[in-house]
C-alpha cells in the first residue's frame, strides 16, 4: 500500500502532520454537503490535503490543495470567501495525533510511517484542552 500524504496542522509555530481526516466530519455536517475531489495519485486517495491551524487555542481549517470532480484546483478563498482567515473547526470533538521530524519506521497502521515527535491533542468543539507528547510534545 502507498503511504498516504497527511493532513498539514500549525501548532506553536512548527508544521505537523495530521492522521485524522476532519475535513469529512465538517462537509457533512457543518457544510451540509460534500464536495467531491478528483483522485490524481496514488498517495493521496481522497483527492485533498487539508491544511490546519491552532491559533489562541482555537483550531481553525484553513487550506486545502486538490483537484476538484469537475477539474478545477480547489481554492480555500473560492469555496469559503466568507472566512478568509479559516473557519473556525468547532464540529472537532476528539483527540488528534500530530507527528513530525523524522520516519523512524514504516508501518501501515500509522499510514505508513512511525515519526521521530508526536503529540496528541484533545480538543473539545474545536478549543485545545490538552497537548501532550507520546515522543517530543511538550
Amino acid at each position: 500500500m502507498t503511504t498516504q500524504r497527511l493532513d498539514i496542522l500549525e501548532y506553536d509555530g512548527e508544521l505537523w502532520k495530521i492522521q485524522q481526516n476532519l475535513l469529512r466530519d465538517f462537509m457533512g455536517v457543518e457544510l451540509g454537503k460534500s464536495l467531491k475531489f478528483k483522485f490524481t495519485s496514488t498517495d493521496c486517495w481522497r483527492g485533498y490535503v487539508s491544511s490546519w491551524a491552532i491559533r489562541e487555542g482555537q483550531l481553525y481549517f484553513v487550506d486545502i490543495e486538490g483537484r476538484l470532480e469537475d477539474g478545477r484546483l480547489a481554492n480555500f478563498a473560492e469555496l469559503f470567501p466568507r472566512h478568509p482567515n479559516g473557519i473556525p473547526a468547532k464540529w472537532v470533538n476528539q483527540t488528534i495525533q500530530a507527528m513530525k521530524g523524522k520516519v523512524l519506521a514504516h508501518e501501515s497502521r500509522h499510514h505508513g510511517a512511525i515519526y521521530e515527535s508526536v503529540c496528541d491533542m484533545r480538543l473539545e468543539h474545536g478549543i485545545l484542552i490538552k497537548a501532550g507528547g507520546v515522543r517530543g510534545c511538550s
